[in-house]
């Protein structure tokens, strides 16, 4: 009866030790969250990127053999930053995409191309380009887009979706 008695009380202590680690990490978190947000960095891209536990760990590797006084930083303030420097890097790219080459790319390809790319590259696109009202579901963008002076439905997949691997994006013209 006394082995069940230990047993419970471990079980107890258990369950209380991991819900206050939880609480800790998820607080560490958003305190990186609020960092990298004061910094510039819009909370939809941060919330998606802090999730991708493999980016972070490069970036501030990177950063911290680029930056020696990097390391004196606290580990939010460290996050913070390369959640910004990986922002920074995505803006880079975004300018280097023609979305509008790969459009008509698609449009002579028989309204089907599958390009490497960041989705979002493409949502930024629609906005500024397309029409006001988009949808986004998990997966997939829709909207229309003028192209050849003709309105457009246009589909952007993207994730496991059609056997997509990541990184690629299948553009499709109706």
């Amino acid at each position: 009866m006394e082995i069940l008695g230990f047993i419970f009380v471990g079980l107890i202590a258990w369950s209380l030790l991991r819900g206050v680690f939880n609480g800790a990490v998820k607080g560490h978190m958003m305190r990186s969250v609020d960092y990298a947000v004061s910094r510039g960095v819009p909370r939809d891209f941060v919330l998606k990127k802090i999730q991708q536990n493999g980016i972070m760990k490069q970036a501030i590797k990177l950063m911290r053999t680029q930056i020696p006084e990097f390391k004196l930083k606290d580990v939010y303030e460290q996050q913070g930053e390369a959640l910004r420097m990986i922002y920074e890097g995505s803006l880079n790219e975004e300018k280097s995409v023609d979305v509008a080459r790969i459009l008509q790319t698609a449009l002579e390809s028989g309204g089907q191309v599958i390009v490497e790319a960041p989705i979002e590259v493409f949502t930024t696109y629609l906005k500024n380009n397309g029409s006001q009202k988009f949808s986004s579901q998990k997966g997939l963008v829709t909207g229309f887009l003028n192209i050849n002076n003709i309105r457009r439905r246009v589909e952007f997949q993207y994730g496991q979706i059609q056997g997509l691997h990541e990184g690629e994006i299948l553009v499709s013209i109706q």
